[in-house]
This record gives C-alpha cells, sequence and structure tokens, in this order.
C-alpha cells in the first residue's frame, strides 16, 4: 500500500501542473501573448477535440508500456506543453501547446484510476479512489494560486514562469 500512497503523493505534482489551465494560462495569453480573450475558447476547442479524439488512440497506443511508463509519459507531455508556453506569440502557438497539454491530459487522467485499483486489494479500492480525490482536489486548489504566484513573482517572464510550472511535470521524477 505504500507504493500507491507514494504514486497518489507524486500524482498531486502533475495535478498542481494540469490546473495551469484554468488561471495561469489564460492569464498569461491576455498579459504575456496579449490575445484577445474570445480566442481563448478556441484553445478549449482544441483542448476538448483532441480529448475526444485522441484518447483512445493514445491510450490504446501506450498500452503497451503499461499504466506507470504511460502516466509518466502524460506528465512529460504536460511539462513540454507548458513550456513551451514560454514560446508562443500567438493563438495559434498557444493552440498548438494545447494539444501536447492535452495528450498529456488524455494519458495522465484515465490512466491514474487504473493504476490504484491494481495497486490496493479490492477492498480498499474505494478508500485510495478517496485518496486520489482528496490529492486531485488539492492539486486544483494550489495549482493555480501557486502558478500565478511564479508568473507576478518572476514578472511574467515567459521562460523562467514556464520552466518553473513544467518542473510540476517532472518532479515526480527526482523523488
Amino acid at each position: 500500500m505504500t507504493n500507491t500512497f507514494y504514486f497518489q503523493h507524486s500524482h498531486i505534482f502533475v495535478i498542481l501542473l494540469s490546473s495551469q489551465f484554468s488561471v495561469s494560462l489564460p492569464l498569461c495569453s491576455e498579459i504575456v501573448i496579449k490575445i484577445n480573450v474570445s480566442y481563448l475558447g478556441y484553445i478549449y476547442a482544441v483542448n476538448g477535440l483532441v480529448v475526444v479524439i485522441g484518447q483512445y488512440p493514445l491510450i490504446k497506443l501506450f498500452s503497451r508500456f503499461g499504466d506507470i511508463i504511460t502516466f509518466m509519459a502524460g506528465a512529460l507531455f504536460y511539462a513540454l506543453g507548458y513550456f513551451i508556453v514560454a514560446f508562443s506569440t500567438n493563438v495559434i502557438d498557444l493552440m498548438l501547446d494545447m494539444v501536447i497539454i492535452t495528450i498529456g491530459e488524455n494519458l495522465t487522467t484515465p490512466t491514474i484510476n487504473t493504476v490504484i485499483s491494481k495497486m490496493v486489494s479490492h477492498e480498499k479500492t474505494g478508500r485510495y479512489m478517496g485518496f486520489n480525490s482528496m490529492f486531485n482536489s488539492i492539486g486544483r486548489a494550489f495549482g493555480p494560486s501557486i502558478g500565478t504566484y511564479i508568473m507576478y513573482t518572476f514578472h511574467y517572464n515567459g521562460i523562467i514562469t514556464w520552466s518553473l510550472i513544467a518542473t510540476f511535470g517532472i518532479f515526480q521524477y527526482l523523488q
């Protein structure tokens, strides 16, 4: 059961990263890249399309590598997607970033529940799914605050800001 707790604990960093989707990315888009707010809908539409079109083929493609490798690959896609936001200059760049970010989402989101259910006994699955939900909520609560704090602290410097934020996706490899 310790491996499950460790996996869920490291999963919080991926959630911290994925939650930049809701506040930090739109703030950067408007303040730094200076896109019109109305274009954010197009960026989020790309997310929806990539989820609908890409989730099943990606999971199928990665199934031969196992769940943990699939999850870790997803974390790396998240990190890469958010890192390259630092180099984005327009809405098209952000849409391409969103494709990479959403690949990370497609690989991590369905995989986490599978990993947890395989790691614990049938009797404790509900308890560990509850822990997962708790870590997910904590990450979603603090992620946007941490991301905007980093942006503000480094005066919206793209390379510093998005490098630090992307670090959440690789943090699990450093533990």
